[in-house]
């Protein structure tokens, strides 16, 4: 046995801070006869320790084996140990947890939020618990992290939770050695934690349990409650009360777009929803994400119709903190939506908030007194077969970067896109995202963002040299870079090419890789209005090398909402081209359409569009499926719920539809008015709009697996693929097997969103790999 003593000075990089790594340093060391300490220090740990070298190699092991999955510390993840031997012996025969010092060091890494562990759970609900249904129960392995922090390092005096000194059982408890709130930063109780606080139009009028009382009172008389949750405002009611969804739907200004629901666990979930075990175990993650699962049929208690809005997914979710957790134990489900209006950002401004009650508005407000400094919606994930996406990236896993995988020389910002708005900073060859801001066309939104920017700067110590934009000249996110930082580089990204280059950064690609960026609209290099493109990446720049067809199109941003605006510009299109004939068009007798006709052959207001959005939503308007984008996709969602009805029933592919391929100069280009032509036939012929639904969906397929086959197939061997219309499960389904039939390897987004949430990440790749224009 080796009894020679030595003192080692290690620093620990990783996710170390917020998630109980101090502790665990503690109570390894005392199990390993260990002396020393341990600090937080910036974003990153101290140890000092001395101890035989035998025990010393097991104890840094040991460290060395947290990959953020380990049981014993499931929170941590130990990316590097910087250890340094030291000559003079350390003067204590104890290990200790010490007060943080500031550090300035390249990484810092964050915890996020993190969803109500069991063993807290299992408190709250136990009434022999001195923490019994107290609303903010947390430990070393739970509770708000990212949305409660103002400085680093992490200790309670840097978060909101500073506000609330520990009682003497509460600090007891603190430094007890195997205790897990053992230096919990978040740890509380009734005595001494945040309490609730129940305000309706007559002021505060319940605090606490009686406030929680009130509140479930309210839900169950089918009312309105804005609740504070971790990361800002939900809105709940009752998911079986159709007028109280109305109300909600009127106050958010939401007419069709369904609404999510929080079930108390799986097994009351899969009385409405099929869920696999992917799902369940996304469901069940530290995030608590939402996750669109399959309806059942022949639902015993079905939901309100309001509140699935006619829709084949069901947006569910689990309790994420303790205060859901008592609501659902107490209620069963219920609705739980953003606390927001259309297009603003999650509420997280008590005030804010208690302004909304009302008799048009919220009837009561269950709020608390602990301040949220970072708002942080729900994440959202979809799964189908082997792929599982990321639609939204917020609570739960912001602000945990994201590798990029290749470096960037200094601190660099991208401001991402205006709609579905996320920044991310890089630093060395990691992305920071930050959460969703929403459309920036509303003033909270840019006010929001800009708040994000600060907070983000102060935490993590950033300073950015340069900064990039989307390219679209007209965005708001681009104005206001070139408008506070226009004394520092401010370069561009073509918004299409930042979709695919998000995939590409996952990846860490650099061979030679096809792209697909699928999207509603973006500022092409051409001028022209993109959304349906293809590019080769040659490890040096991307080039630009097919879509679909460029459409003229009129109507300004109705088109984006009146689906029949697109339809009418197709079939004109078709008809011009003589693959239709007047008499055929099914939109001859719309009262919008000689506007619009003279509008095209005029140029009145015209734009060339190639937009995959208008394509979708073009068909369903054809089709009479769906005429209005009430919310964003809808047209297209209900395009796919039709398609899989055909499928459901047991259709077959009938290869009725096709996309042929023209080559235009340098660029492929997929026909598709010749399709819309097709379509007009069939549809007249009496084929059911189900089948040409799922029709159209396999043509697409087919036609993006053609432009891969027809583009040089001896030599990229990659396809990736991106933009919000990747999203269409029944279009991925019926794509991934004709790509690897073909022999193509095939990725997409699954670290960020395939949607403009994703666009800041390829924004940096693009920097880093120096595929950007020179400036806006």
């Amino acid at each position: 046995m080796n009894h020679e003593i030595v003192t080692q000075k290690i620093t620990v990089y990783g996710l170390v801070q917020g998630v109980g790594f101090r502790p665990y340093v503690a109570e390894l060391s005392e199990q390993l006869h260990i002396a020393g300490n341990v600090r937080n220090a910036g974003g990153v740990v101290y140890i000092e320790a001395r101890g035989r070298r035998e025990a010393m190699e097991e104890f840094l092991h040991r460290l060395s084996l947290l990959d953020g999955t380990r049981v014993e510390l499931p929170g941590a993840r130990v990316d590097r140990l910087d250890i340094k031997d030291v000559e003079t012996p350390l003067d204590t025969e104890v290990f200790t947890i010490v007060s943080s010092e500031d550090f300035t060091e390249g990484l810092r890494f964050l915890p996020p939020d993190i969803g109500t562990c069991d063993h807290c759970r299992q408190e709250l609900l136990d009434p022999s618990n001195r923490r019994y249904r107290y609303p903010f129960i947390s430990c070393v392995s739970c509770g708000p992290r990212a949305t409660i922090m103002r400085q680093l390092p992490y200790d309670r005096e840097h978060t909101t939770m500073a506000d609330f000194p520990l009682c003497e059982e509460c600090a007891r408890e603190y430094v007890t050695p195997g205790n897990i709130r053992r230096h919990a930063q978040t740890t509380a109780c009734a005595a001494c934690g945040p309490k609730l606080l129940a305000y309706t139009t007559d002021g505060l009028v319940a605090e606490e349990e009686a406030a929680l009382q009130l509140a479930e009172e309210y839900l169950s008389a089918g009312k309105l409650v804005a609740i504070k949750d971790i990361g800002g405002y939900h809105i709940a009611m009752d998911p079986y009360q159709g007028e109280a969804a109305r109300r909600l739907r009127a106050f958010k200004n939401r007419e069709n777009k369904p609404f999510a629901v929080m079930f108390p666990d799986v097994e009351r979930l899969r009385e409405y929803a099929t869920v696999s075990d992917r799902e369940e175990e996304l469901l069940r993650s530290d995030a608590r994400p939402i996750v669109l699962l399959r309806w059942k049929s022949n639902i015993d208690k079905p939901l309100a119709e309001e509140v699935c809005a006619g829709s084949n997914r069901l947006g569910a979710m689990l309790p994420c903190n303790p205060l859901q957790i008592l609501l659902a134990e107490d209620l069963g489900p219920l609705v739980m939506t953003s606390g927001n209006r259309g297009g603003e950002p999650i509420e997280i401004q008590d005030e804010k908030m208690r302004a909304y009650l009302g008799e048009d508005g919220i009837d009561l407000v269950l709020a608390n007194d602990r301040e949220i400094l970072q708002g942080l919606d729900d994440s959202i994930y979809q799964v189908e077969g082997e792929v599982t996406q990321l639609i939204r990236r917020a609570r739960g896993l912001v602000p945990t970067p994201v590798p990029m995988h290749v470096a960037v020389e200094q601190d660099v910002l991208a401001v991402g896109g205006d709609l579905k708005s996320v920044f991310a900073f890089g630093r060395k060859d990691f992305a920071y995202l930050s959460g969703h801001y929403g459309d920036l066309e509303d003033l909270r939104a840019q006010q929001a963002k800009e708040a994000g920017v600060a907070l983000f700067t102060k935490l993590f110590d950033f300073r950015p040299t340069a900064y990039v934009c989307d390219k679209h000249p007209g965005y708001i996110s681009t104005a206001n870079v070139k408008k506070h930082h226009g004394d520092a580089p401010v370069l561009a990204a073509q918004h299409h090419k930042a979709h695919v280059a998000s995939v590409l950064a996952e990846h860490g690609i650099t061979e030679p890789a096809l792209g697909f960026a699928y999207d509603g609209t973006g500022y092409g290099d051409d001028g022209s209005i993109w959304g349906g493109e293809m590019f080769a990446y040659d490890g040096k720049s991307m080039q630009h090398v097919g879509q679909i067809a460029p459409i003229p199109m009129t109507g300004g941003n109705r088109m984006a909402k009146d689906a029949t605006i697109p339809a009418i510009c197709y079939l004109h299109e078709a008809i011009k081209r003589g693959y239709l004939y007047e008499e055929e068009n099914p939109f001859v007798v719309d009262a919008s359409k000689p506007l619009l006709e003279a509008a095209l052959e005029n140029g009145i207001h015209v734009v060339t569009s190639s937009s995959m959005g208008r394509f979708f939503d073009a068909v369903a308007a054809i089709l009479g499926i769906c005429r209005e984008n009430t919310f964003e996709g809808e047209c297209a969602n209900r395009l796919q719920a039709a398609a899989e009805r055909y499928e459901a029933a047991g259709g077959q592919w009938e290869q009725l539809l096709t996309i042929p391929i023209l080559a235009e100069g340098d660029i492929m280009v997929a026909d598709t008015p010749s399709m819309i032509a097709q379509m007009v036939r069939l549809l007249a012929e009496g084929v059911s709009k189900e089948q040409l639904a799922y029709e159209f969906h396999v043509a697409l397929a087919e036609m993006t697996a053609d432009l891969c086959y027809d583009y040089r197939p001896d030599r990229e061997r990659i396809v990736a693929l991106s933009g919000g219309s990747m999203y269409n499960q029944l279009l991925l389904k019926q794509l991934l097997p004709r790509l690897r039939e073909q022999g193509f390897r095939v990725i997409w987004n699954e670290q960020v969103p395939a949607g403009d949430g994703g666009l800041a990440l390829g924004q940096l790749w693009m920097y880093a790999n120096h595929l950007l224009d020179e400036g806006v």
